[in-house]
């Protein structure tokens, strides 16, 4: 290890051929970042590091000199890229890192293909022509009250900063590692941060950049964001989130993190039965370039609040479109690529009824309108079938789990895939499972199909216990707008869970071409 890499406690994970370095803030370190990783370790090498003065790191080597303006956090960084011989990477720096970033890309641009700053400001002081959000008697009296009481400034600021009270996890966690920095070491960072002025380098920034920024944020206005998009000199893209705080990766990750990527595109990725968004890891990192990326969890999913579950909103799918549209409309999403998978395929076909103008196109993973057989339609299923399912499940759903998973995937109790989604499927509140169970395989939706006419994209497993084959041809031949059908050499209902290498470059390329392209 190198000398860099020691004192920044530089950690390396994942091992993608593509390189993401992610840098924390002012009054954080690297573990600001643990909502994110697992989402990129999949498809990326990862490099975390702690700028220096930060709370892990030795503050013996904290040089007040070197330190007293972002010119020498940006020649850390770059020393730690190069010590690792990363020839490119993504860079995506928050705070006092996004612009330790810009500085960085100004001295070394060919070491970075895009730089995503998050909560980035180049200037926190009002000028004339300039609002930051603070005056200099603001950040003097702030500077004041840290060199007279330590503790005291850090439990007032950070719910401040964070957005929030110091009950809530993000407040405690930030105030934890406020505390472990040395007071003396942290005051001269927050007077470098607070003071510097760096509008005079971002007409020499090159390097695209993707700013994100919070809707609320006590730290820097809105303006700023704004303000960076007009006055860099390369390539960038400005996205406002509607969250509240500094720090909105640490105190929001289940709005902030979702929107992964920030493309001029939105594709929306909806999970089915019994998992939740991180059954899309293996694709998102394909996407993130390209697609601004939006994850969410069903109601009812284990990773949601039970207390949000509402037995008579979700008794019928219409009750989770509704949930769709609302988010489309949060996110001020005017219209979006949805990917659905199961369930959330006839989801995405609702609402899509409701509300075409939100979709360009839906892909639909392993959905069906009917699970039931009929005279004329032959879903998979007789209603003594599901009767035993149901029962099995109220009769004990763990074992019912440690029969279904494997069923449903296609594998046995020792696969990852299997494993996988039993930990999801135990992670759901029983009774809120068989609740959703029963509507999904009692569901018909048949008549519906004629007016989606947001041309469909439908994959499907060659074999899957929940979805005959012939079900897909079904959609095509009744859904209302163009479709186009791919059957899959995989096997079972969740193939992107069980065969991503497989399904991936498939739902890549109904994502990206149309259909009269694919035809």
């Amino acid at each position: 290890m190198g000398i860099g890499e020691e004192a920044h406690n530089v950690k390396v994970v994942g091992s993608g051929e593509k390189t993401i370095v992610l840098g924390h803030g002012f009054g954080t370190d690297q573990s600001v970042w643990k909502q994110l990783v697992p989402y990129l370790v999949d498809e990326y090498r990862v490099v975390l590091y702690d700028n220096m003065g930060a709370g892990p790191t030795n503050p013996d080597y904290f040089d007040f000199d070197r330190y007293s303006s972002l010119e020498g956090y940006a020649y850390d960084l770059i020393s730690i890229l190069e010590e690792l011989q990363i020839n490119r990477c993504m860079y995506l720096g928050h705070s006092l890192s996004a612009m330790t970033g810009v500085v960085a890309s100004i001295f070394r641009p060919d070491l970075f293909s895009k730089l995503i700053l998050v909560s980035a400001s180049p200037r926190f002081i009002n000028t004339d022509d300039y609002y930051g959000g603070f005056e200099s008697e603001d950040i003097e009296q702030l500077c004041q009250a840290m060199e007279s009481n330590y503790k005291a400034w850090v439990s007032g600021f950070a719910p401040l900063a964070v957005g929030g009270d110091m009950n809530s996890v993000a407040v405690q966690e930030f105030s934890r590692t406020l505390f472990n920095m040395r007071p003396d070491i942290a005051l001269s960072v927050f007077r470098t941060v607070f003071t510097f002025d760096l509008r005079h380098y971002l007409s020499r920034v090159t390097v695209p950049c993707h700013i994100i920024q919070s809707s609320m944020d006590v730290a820097m206005p809105v303006t700023v964001s704004e303000y960076l998009h007009r006055n860099l000199g390369g390539k960038s893209i400005v996205e406002i989130i509607s969250t509240e705080g500094h720090l909105p990766h640490l105190s929001a990750p289940e709005a902030t993190i979702p929107i992964l990527g920030t493309g001029d595109r939105s594709i929306v990725l909806a999970h089915g039965f019994g998992t939740d968004q991180s059954v899309w890891k293996h694709l998102v990192p394909h996407l993130v370039e390209d697609y601004k990326v939006v994850l969410f969890d069903n109601m009812g999913a284990g990773t949601t609040n039970p207390d949000y579950f509402d037995f008579e909103r979700y008794s019928t799918l219409e009750g989770y479109a509704y949930d769709v549209i609302a988010i489309l409309e949060e996110l001020q999403i005017p219209c979006c690529i949805y990917v659905g998978h199961s369930v959330s395929a006839m989801i995405g076909a609702i609402a899509s009824v409701a509300r075409p103008d939100l979709f360009t196109k839906l892909v639909t993973v392993s959905g069906s309108p009917r699970y039931l057989n009929d005279v004329d339609y032959y879903g998979g299923f007789e209603q003594e079938d599901l009767d035993q399912l149901f029962e099995a499940m109220r009769s004990n759903y763990k074992a019912w789990c440690s029969g279904f998973a494997p069923l449903a995937i296609g594998g046995d109790m020792d696969s990852v895939a299997v494993q996988e989604f039993s930990r999801t499927l135990f992670n759901m509140r029983p009774d809120m499972a068989l609740s959703v169970l029963q509507i999904i395989f009692q569901s018909d939706l048949r008549h519906m199909l004629p007016h989606v006419t947001v041309p469909c994209h439908i994959i499907q497993s060659m074999k899957d216990l929940a979805v005959p084959v012939v079900v897909s041809e079904y959609l095509h031949q009744n859904l209302g707008g163009e479709s186009i059908v791919e059957v899959m050499s995989t096997d079972g209902h969740l193939p992107q869970l069980s065969s991503p290498d497989v399904v991936i470059p498939v739902l890549l390329r109904h994502i990206r071409f149309d259909i009269s392209v694919d035809k």
